[in-house]
């Protein structure tokens, strides 16, 4: 059922229509005996193209051509005669509604990440509908339940990438400026849950934090063990800018472990951002 789905979705996204080619290998079996038309030499029949197709698209196998526009370029290609092509383009094409990224859903994401946004890469598939609903209602969880972190991220975050390309496996980066800086969010086309996206912002805002408000020092963060064991997850081992973000996000999600785990990078944090 699943590589139904994609199957039909992705032919519908391209605008190739199964009923239009039946209807138009019906009627080239139809009018084929009355066309005067002598086949061989190159020349083949519609027919048996058109039947290739059907074949190859129920097989999941992508194939040219892209559209229904591109149909007749694709059998003109393969020598089919003019004559069989003029009586195929008499068949009218199905009106195709191409499904688009819900307006509103689109809004309601730029409404809680409250920063200019720009899409990448998404163009208008529908299939984006359910991570632009996760999002937003992770950015809205960002500003009732963090305000603190939430204030970061207004101060210095100057608008929102939203792309289904990340910079390898990571889902979300941030890039600093002299006026601010870009926060980079990575959609899935099976979007994460609410809790995993807010950690994912946490942590960017870790990030912001780190290169803004004039209150850090990076020299002194070994004071405190930043960079070092204890760390509060395999991903803080990376370097010492990310064991600052993932203590950063401990801090707020989990604040008992962070404090049993690493209790002096639980007192530098809890320092830095009291100075807020």
């Amino acid at each position: 059922m699943k590589e139904i789905v994609y199957r039909v979705a992705r032919m519908h996204l391209a605008g190739l229509d199964v009923r239009y080619i039946k209807k138009l290998l019906a009627r080239s079996r139809e009018i084929e005996p009355e066309l005067d038309v002598s086949y061989g030499q190159g020349r083949q029949k519609g027919a048996p193209l058109l039947e290739g197709l059907l074949d190859k698209l129920r097989k999941n196998e992508w194939v040219p051509p892209q559209d229904n526009a591109d149909l007749f370029s694709w059998l003109s290609h393969r020598n089919v005669p003019d004559e069989e092509l003029l009586e195929l383009r008499k068949v009218p094409p199905p009106k195709i509604l191409v499904p688009q990224v819900d307006t509103k859903i689109w809004e309601q994401f730029e409404d809680f990440a409250a920063k200019p946004v720009q899409r990448q890469g998404l163009g208008d598939s529908p299939v984006w509908n359910a991570a632009f609903k996760v999002w937003a209602k992770a950015f809205q969880t960002l500003k009732l339940k963090y305000p603190v972190a939430w204030k970061i991220y207004q101060h210095r975050v100057r608008q929102v990438l939203v792309t289904n390309k990340g910079i390898g496996s990571e889902d979300g980066s941030w890039q600093e400026y002299v006026s601010g800086g870009t926060l980079m969010l990575r959609f899935r086309e099976k979007p994460f849950s609410v809790s995993v996206c807010v950690s994912i912002l946490l942590h960017e805002i870790g990030h912001v934090f780190e290169d803004n408000f004039d209150i850090l020092d990076l020299m002194n963060l070994d004071l405190y063990g930043m960079g070092h064991p204890p760390h509060i997850t395999s991903y803080a081992e990376k370097n010492v800018s990310e064991d600052f973000a993932e203590t950063f996000m401990y801090y707020w999600l989990n604040r008992g472990t962070l404090k049993s785990k690493t209790p002096l990078k639980f007192q530098d944090m809890h320092a830095r951002i009291s100075k807020i």
